[in-house]
């Protein structure tokens, strides 16, 4: 009979090593009388385990030790187990057990298997639902007013603005966890937020804007004036590049529940260093639609000089890119969340696309709290009937009758 031996060691992620200084599998290929190849494994007496050092099983959990003299025969798996792979290199892979086997820069890592999640309770998948809410309506914002910000925005900005949706949404006083959006939302957590916190917009302009909403429904934005290189504060490097400046002013509308947005109206106004400034006082044009919330945002542009002397394109950078949302408010009801979703978009019936899942996210969370409140309700049904106690929690007391306990 010939005998072909191979050896595998179980190694880790950071340093290849021996476990034990002895293998974890043996593997043999016998030739019987009939000349056919009969795979082997054999096991010596220890678990694999993530970060094992070969130590010894717990008695009654070893591995068959080697077979008994005699014809050779497969060793059958456990039936806890799963199949690990051999390959022809020579590499395992798969799991085995309450192990994984699998390749990692070129050496063979073994690794525990990922235990199960728990299940999520009613509030803790309440609570999972509303920040996905807050996330993708923070997603529609940034996406539609990434002309304000052209993304020169620092690292951390999506999650402080999520942060801000959150917020908004969190301390509502209109509606209950689970059926409440960003309409229902405290929208002064969104004044003042920065786009680039390593330049913000209230130290680049030292003149803050007054924004306000008139009876008539229009954006009304005032501004103080001031003299000549006082009321900017711009870093050397970009003023050296900088012929002049633009301070934008834009008005969107959004509808989350009909899940459209509009450009308002926009607003530029050309700033210089070698004249005063004057104070502004100006009424946003445009019509705002119906049951929109409305975000006013501002932006400094610093306009370059070109080859032929006129105005040429911007030379912000993402250390320098000033632009902020100064004010958010909303001005008549949107529809409600009890109208279907498809009345509600074909009632706004404007800029479809809006990047926005948070309605089916509600949906979701409104089926769960049913499914919730009919099991309660079943629940109560069971416990009434069985004539321990009524609905307002008083103990009736029915003649006559046996009950199990």
């Amino acid at each position: 009979m010939y005998r072909i031996e191979a050896a595998f060691f179980v190694t880790k992620a950071a340093s290849v090593r021996r476990i034990a200084c002895r293998p974890s599998a043996l593997f043999r290929i016998h030739l019987n009388h009939n000349q056919r190849l009969i795979p082997t494994f054999e096991y010596p007496n220890f678990t694999l385990k993530a970060g094992s050092t070969g130590a010894p099983d717990p008695p009654g959990t070893s591995i068959r030790e080697r077979d008994p003299p005699g014809p050779p025969t497969l060793l059958q798996p456990q039936k806890t187990n799963y199949m690990a792979i051999l390959e022809r290199n020579g590499a395992l892979h798969g799991t085995a057990g309450t192990v994984v086997f699998r390749r990692f820069r070129n050496s063979t890592v073994v690794q525990g298997l990922p235990k199960r999640k728990k299940k999520q309770t009613p509030a803790s998948q309440a609570s999972a639902g509303e920040f996905g809410v807050a996330s993708t309506a923070a997603a529609a914002i940034r996406l539609v007013l990434r002309s304000v910000f052209r993304n020169r925005h620092d690292g951390a900005m999506v999650n402080r603005f999520n942060s801000a949706v959150y917020q908004s949404i969190l301390r509502s006083k209109t509606a209950l966890r689970g059926a409440r959006d960003l309409h229902d939302g405290d929208l002064s957590c969104l004044e003042g937020f920065e786009f680039n916190a390593g330049s913000p917009l209230r130290e680049a302009l030292k003149v803050r804007p007054s924004v306000s909403l008139t009876s008539g429904g229009k954006v009304r934005v005032q501004m103080d004036g001031w003299g000549k290189l006082s009321g900017l504060k711009i870093p050397s490097a970009v003023k050296e590049a900088t012929d002049s400046y633009r301070l934008r002013f834009l008005v969107t509308a959004l509808n989350f529940r009909s899940e459209f947005y509009e450009y308002v109206a926009v607003k530029d106004v050309t700033v210089t260093d070698w004249k005063d400034m004057e104070a502004l006082d100006f009424e946003m044009d445009g019509t705002i639609p119906q049951g929109c919330m409305v975000l006013v945002t501002a932006s400094l542009d610093c306009l370059g000089i070109s080859d032929t002397g006129a105005g040429g394109g911007l030379v912000n950078t993402p250390s320098f890119s000033p632009a902020a949302i100064l004010a958010a408010f909303r001005t008549t009801e949107p529809l409600s969340l009890e109208e279907p979703l498809k009345a509600r978009k074909e009632a706004g019936g404007r800029h479809p696309g809006l990047c926005y899942a948070g309605n089916e996210l509600l949906e979701k969370m409104a089926k769960g709290a049913e499914k919730m409140r009919a099991r309660e309700k079943r629940g109560s049904r069971r416990v009434r009937a069985d004539g321990i106690a009524g609905s307002d929690g008083e103990m009736p007391f029915v003649l006559g009758k046996r009950f199990s306990l």
